[in-house]
């Protein structure tokens, strides 16, 4: 019988190293390793985790996922330090808790009552070494839409709304997310609040501080579900990929179909924090994305800088599904063609389609409504009837 593998949360108290010399000298257990954040527990195989009450990345969230891969987690607590400490351990659901200043014989003896699942497969949202990656696209996960596009302003929001708004009419339960880091505007222009927002459904995440069904904002006139992104260029900073991989994950577990509305990929003037997050909150997108639609603006500039991102996020993604929409296109059929060759010829076997020029666009993002039956919405509609039947819904 192999020695149950503990990971031990990094402590400022004793109990961490008096275990640890123990189980050196006497046995009965081996550390496998020491977390010093969330990413640290999940990159590794181990049995139980031992985390202090006031470990500033302790969380329901963090209980949650690690018993749902089959470890168990012991919290340590200290009523002389903090006497609301058992409280906050019991209130994040961990297996079970100790006194920090048990000796090792209780600790190992606590650990050797555990019943202990055994782990089959890889957690399917675990993050690897490298900074959060998802190593995997999970069967029987309802299918997530990713639509960005290279900078240029080329309305990949327009064609994120368009396509959810045709998907909620097909779905019962559809979500539009907005994780652009450079320039988010949904909640601008469908006419919504800056709060409840992409960071608010975080934190509901990952500290219970709210329920996640609380976040959204419902379109009016619609049954589809809407998140902002964040509104201060500062906040954005703070988002990391993890945690966005992990809201997305949690969003399709509660729909039929999300639609992320993602950045561009590629560095930017201004903030290097901000753009190292946006390209980090990109990567997460395209992790577990099923099916990816790129919007392209239809000159030569728009057409060479959607060839470049399409091979970006290839070597990144290299088996993902894609569509290329050539947006505000002329209606010269041998302008079409041309962009139609150019960009066939660069990218291969990716399929392309059209949206027309239609002054619709402009008139419904100036009152923060929804596009009016037109030539924007009917291609709009027939791309989401399209993606629907590349995954299987349709």
């Amino acid at each position: 019988m192999r020695d149950i593998e503990l990971a031990l949360a990094v402590s400022t108290r004793g109990w961490s190293d008096h275990l640890h010399r123990f189980l050196v000298d006497h046995g009965g257990a081996r550390v496998r390793l020491y977390v010093m954040q969330p990413e640290d527990a999940y990159s590794e195989r181990f049995d139980v985790l031992l985390i202090d009450d006031i470990c500033s990345f302790l969380s329901p969230h963090l209980v949650k996922k690690l018993n749902r891969s089959g470890r168990r987690v012991v919290g340590v607590y200290d009523p002389a330090e903090f006497p609301d400490g058992k409280d906050r351990l019991l209130a994040c659901e961990v297996t079970e808790v100790i006194e920090a200043d048990a000796g090792p014989e209780e600790f190992l003896a606590l650990v050797d009552r555990l019943e202990i699942a055994p782990q089959e497969g890889e957690d399917p949202t675990h993050a690897d070494n490298a900074g959060g990656a998802v190593t995997n696209h999970p069967a029987g996960r309802p299918p997530l839409i990713a639509v960005g596009s290279p900078p240029g302003g080329c309305g990949a929001t327009e064609v994120a709304i368009a396509l959810a708004r045709r998907l909620a009419e097909r779905r019962a339960s559809v979500a539009l997310v907005d994780v652009d880091q450079r320039a988010p505007s949904m909640a601008q222009r469908l006419g919504l609040g800056l709060y409840p927002n992409l960071l608010t459904a975080i934190d509901a995440v990952h500290h219970h501080s709210e329920s996640l069904d609380a976040c959204w904002h419902t379109l009016r006139g619609t049954t589809l579900r809407v998140l902002p992104g964040v509104p201060t260029f500062a906040d954005r900073g703070e988002l990391r990929r993890g945690e966005v991989t992990e809201l997305l994950l949690e969003t399709a577990r509660m729909s039929d179909v999300t639609v992320a509305n993602f950045g561009s990929c590629e560095s930017g003037q201004g903030d290097p924090q901000i753009w190292e997050t946006a390209g980090g909150v990109s990567d997460a997108v395209m992790a577990i994305a099923t099916v990816l639609v790129g919007v392209a603006l239809p000159n030569p500039v728009g057409i060479t800088r959607m060839i470049e991102w399409i091979g970006q996020l290839r070597v990144k993604e290299p088996g993902m599904e894609a569509f290329v929409v050539i947006n505000r296109t002329p209606a010269s059929l041998s302008q079409r063609k041309a962009l139609f060759e150019e960009l066939s010829k660069a990218v291969g076997q990716v399929r392309i389609g059209f949206l027309p020029e239609d002054t619709r666009v402009a008139e419904a993002a100036w009152n923060g409504v929804l596009v009016e039956r037109g030539k924007f919405r009917r291609g709009c509609d027939r791309l989401a009837d399209q993606v629907l039947g590349e995954i299987g819904l349709g």
